[in-house]
């Protein structure tokens, strides 16, 4: 988003078949104010190394809720109400379809990081995926 890729197109590469709902949109329904301190607890846990990946998700998702971009709740989000803060730009059928297999990447992995992390029980996340695709 913040490089001004289109929130709708983000939001369609990030469905998946395992996953229907794009995480843009998921995003907004859960509400971006319950998501912020969330995220920034999940990320403390992290080991230091790491949690320096998570800077631009955090500081984009901040700028949106100071602006007032709380999700569904305000009909204010990522996929709705006031235009984003980022310029928009428009991208190729090709560039669409590269974010859809990145992201189903980034999705497979950090399924498998969070077993191997012990962080989810294989059942756990069967039952995740199965609540999702519902």
């Amino acid at each position: 988003l913040q490089k001004g890729y289109p929130a709708e197109m983000i939001n369609e590469c990030s469905k998946s078949d395992q996953i229907r709902i794009g995480q843009l949109e998921l995003m907004d329904s859960i509400g971006l104010d319950i998501l912020l301190p969330a995220i920034k607890n999940y990320v403390s846990r992290m080991p230091l190394d790491e949690q320096n990946n998570y800077d631009k998700l955090i500081e984009g998702i901040d700028v949106l809720v100071q602006r007032g971009k709380l999700g569904k709740k305000n009909k204010n989000g990522i996929m709705m109400g006031d235009p984003l803060p980022w310029k928009i730009v428009n991208i190729s059928s090709e560039q669409s379809n590269q974010i859809k297999i990145r992201f189903s990447q980034i999705f497979k992995k950090t399924c498998q990081l969070f077993v191997k992390r012990k962080q989810l029980q294989q059942d756990e996340l069967k039952t995740i995926i199965e609540a999702l695709l519902s």
